[in-house]
């Protein structure tokens, strides 16, 4: 649009037919090509290109030597650095930052404030928002990344997962077959059968399952739990429903997740990667427990509610609602986590306390006895709720905290 779109100093050059425009800047040795656009208050320079359809505008930047193309997007503040790439349908926006030798791409979202880099992989239709992927880690599929979560190492995070609040270093989330399947069927294939034993559950059929080969720690010939149809149960991957236990309705068991003792899952829940569900415990609803989690005892988590990372809901807890439970925080006794509260990092929520509201505990917090923390309240650090307290809409912090009611 102006000489101050082009430096005329360095190598840098907008060739074929790209666009530079508004008070956008390319400067030093960087190229813009193709039918590539920069515009607002957009820059690219130093050793930088953009081409093929792709867009960079706003206060974005692309600098180092990075490179953006395809029909790629990078928009509002964010940057992309030094090797990293962008590519295929991908966005990189809001103050979002990748680097490193980092790749972005198919139709993958990074946005607010979310970094990834070292020799990370985004793609498929994954999101990172909130978070930090580093190091060799891959994000892919239709997984999910927010809220503050770290996936680093050789960690691989895909399928339908969703990792909030939490470090993933492993490949906890990560599945050869994470699809649910039900098998092909032809029955040398599959891995386990329905029998003729029968039971009765408020008007639905559900059948005793027998394995036919051995996998995991399952041998060929055992009778598992039972299930209304092999709509419930993978045939790929460990996945098993053992003893007693019953998986009806819409409900899911697939990846390696193991559903024992009497505990009942139903209605559209979802339990899957590692996650145990055991004793008499119920999940139902529109609830998933993932990741390595454990519900267990006489526990119910129900309504949208999940339970993932390493949480662990036990004794006579509920968590239902929006409400989520993750990393290794702990939810026990007859505690109770509802609406849009969460329960995270080392928290622990035990006796007849109550979360609710979009209250959040985390650290080594913990919220005991007969307390109520609920509103926009926030109790983290090694901060104490207990007794009779409540705590609402305020912040407690300190590692002697005694709220008494």
């Amino acid at each position: 649009e102006s000489y101050a779109n082009l430096a005329q100093n360095g190598d840098c050059w907008v060739a074929d037919n790209a666009q530079v425009y508004d008070n956008a800047y390319v400067g030093w040795d960087a190229q813009v090509y193709g039918n590539a656009k920069v515009y607002d208050n957009a820059a690219v320079y130093e050793n930088a290109q953009v081409y093929g359809n792709a867009k960079v505008w706003s206060e974005a930047r692309v600098y180092d030597n990075a490179k953006v193309y395809g029909d790629a997007q990078v928009e509002g503040n964010a940057e992309v650095y030094e090797n990293a790439q962008v590519y295929g349908n991908a966005k990189v926006w809001s103050e979002a930052r990748v680097y490193g030798n980092a790749k972005v791409y198919g139709n993958a979202d990074v946005s607010v404030n979310a970094h990834v880099s070292g020799n990370a992989l985004v793609y498929d239709n994954a999101q990172v928002c909130k978070a930090v992927v580093s190091d060799d880690a891959k994000v892919f599929g239709n997984a999910k990344v927010y809220g503050e979560a770290s996936v680093y190492g050789n960690a691989r995070v895909n399928s339908e997962a969703h990792v909030r609040y939490e470090n993933v270093t492993d490949d906890r989330y990560y599945d050869e077959e994470a699809m649910f399947s039900m098998g092909d069927g032809e029955i040398s294939e599959n891995k386990y059968t329905l029998t003729d034993e029968t039971i009765n559950v408020d008007g639905h059929t559900l059948y005793r399952i027998k394995a036919l080969k051995d996998f995991g720690n399952v041998k060929a010939g055992d009778l598992g739990g039972y299930v209304e149809s092999y709509a419930n149960l993978a045939q790929n991957s460990d996945c098993w429903v053992a003893d007693n236990a019953q998986v009806s309705g819409n409900a899911q068991v697939y990846n390696k997740a193991k559903v024992s003792g009497n505990a009942k899952v139903s209605g559209n829940a979802k339990v899957y990667y590692r996650a145990e569900v055991r004793g008499n415990a119920q999940v139902y609803g529109d609830a998933l427990v993932y990741g390595n989690a454990h519900v267990w005892g006489d526990a119910q988590v129900y309504g949208d509610a999940w339970v993932y990372g390493g949480a662990w809901v036990y004794g006579d807890a509920k968590v239902y609602g929006n409400a989520k439970v993750c990393g290794n925080a702990q939810v026990y006794d007859w505690a109770q986590v509802d609406g849009e509260a969460k329960v995270y990092d080392n928290a622990k929520v035990y006796d007849l306390a109550q979360v609710s509201g979009y209250a959040k505990v985390y650290g080594d917090a913990e919220v005991y006895g007969n307390a109520e923390v609920c509103g926009g309240a926030q109790v983290y650090g090694n901060a104490w709720v207990n007794s009779e307290a409540y705590v609402c809409d305020e912040y407690v912090t300190d590692d002697r905290y005694y709220y008494e009611y």
